[in-house]
């Protein structure tokens, strides 16, 4: 697996941003991310090949917001890339201590346009899995729950 992204719950987007050494100007994209009700920023890290995924709460109902309240800003996932979406979800709902948290469908210009997205816990850790979405199809992941 490689890390494509760290995601980073913040309630002070400039302090997140030069916490990782970064100015806002160096902000690549902002999403409005209505399902989550999140506001996304993407800066890319040059030294390390990763994205930084700055993830704003819009309020209380905010996939995110119990976190922001808890943490402030803090790291909130690791984001891995997969060719195959299916496979990550069926190898992780098998996982022992894994849980199915969420899948979304979003589109980020910075992460390569169309994405598809698959979060899990996995022992204590909340996983992404990020899936570049074909333009003919689309995979439904399943929502049954992990036993």
């Amino acid at each position: 697996m490689r890390i494509h992204h760290i995601g980073i719950v913040v309630s002070d987007l400039d302090r997140a941003v030069k916490t990782f050494g970064f100015k806002v100007d160096d902000l690549s994209e902002t999403v409005e991310d209505p399902e989550q009700k999140n506001t996304l920023y993407f800066c890319y890290d040059e030294d390390n090949h990763l994205w930084l995924e700055f993830i704003e709460p819009w309020d209380e109902t905010s996939t995110t917001s119990v976190f922001a309240k808890k943490f402030g800003n803090g790291i909130h996932h690791l984001g891995y890339i997969t060719d195959d979406i299916k496979r990550a979800e069926k190898e992780l709902r098998s996982t022992r201590g894994s849980f199915f948290l969420g899948c979304y469908k979003i589109h980020v210009k910075s992460f390569g346009g169309d994405i598809q997205t698959l979060f899990f816990s996995s022992n204590g850790i909340i996983m992404e899995f990020v899936c570049h979405e074909p333009k003919h199809v689309a995979y439904a992941i399943s929502d049954q729950n992990n036993s």
